[in-house]
């Protein structure tokens, strides 16, 4: 089916469309019904070339999630410099809310949690720590007056609730999510400004 030669070039080509594809693929159908060839068979390779890029599927939903993460980075860093920081926190949650990034559904976590070692896991977990203390630098807010744990939770439940489908908070009243995502944002910003070092960016 593939090839016996890639330049570096077309490699990284067909890295990073199956990067897209995944988290395009995981979001769509989740992670434990998404397989190895939804993600390889459009990109017109083996199973075997495949697995040049990526070991196992373990290895391709943390490469996702560390891909996702620097740009998640990259995007509030930017939207922080065109609209100020809460401004720019409140833009990236939209886009969060909108689908730009794929978010891990409760069933998908269980599944991420059964791939992992326990060592694996911890640092899974230690890897959004690291992320979320930096979203807090990026925001002016130090890790003395907000636990990055703590920040995850409370920005995760807004995700969660917004995105969340029929089936997977079946007692939510579906047609009140919107306004209570944007109770729950509002809330969020205000809080997380409260705790801000300098108040006047």
């Amino acid at each position: 089916m593939s090839r016996k030669a890639y330049t570096e070039e077309e490699r990284d080509r067909i890295r990073r469309s199956m990067l897209e594809r995944s988290a395009r693929v995981f979001s769509e159908k989740g992670l434990r019904d998404t397989s190895l060839e939804d993600v390889y068979v459009p990109e017109g390779i083996s199973k075997t070339f495949f697995y040049t890029f990526f070991p196992s599927k373990t290895a391709l939903i943390r490469e996702v999630f560390s891909v996702q993460s620097a740009d998640i980075l990259e995007v509030l860093r930017r939207n922080v410099w065109d609209y100020g920081a809460m401004n720019g926190l409140r833009v990236t949650l939209e886009d969060a809310l909108g689908g730009r990034w794929y978010i891990a559904t409760v069933d998908d976590q269980e599944y991420i949690r059964g791939l992992l070692s326990d060592e694996e896991f911890t640092g899974f977990k230690n890897d959004r720590i690291v992320l979320f203390a930096e979203v807090l630098d990026t925001l002016g807010v130090p890790l003395s007056r907000l636990d990055p744990r703590v920040f995850y939770n409370m920005l995760m439940s807004v995700v969660w609730t917004g995105r969340s489908d029929a089936g997977s908070i079946p007692f939510l009243y579906r047609e009140a999510i919107p306004t209570t995502t944007e109770i729950q944002m509002d809330r969020l910003v205000s809080y997380v400004s409260s705790l801000r070092v300098d108040q006047g960016f």
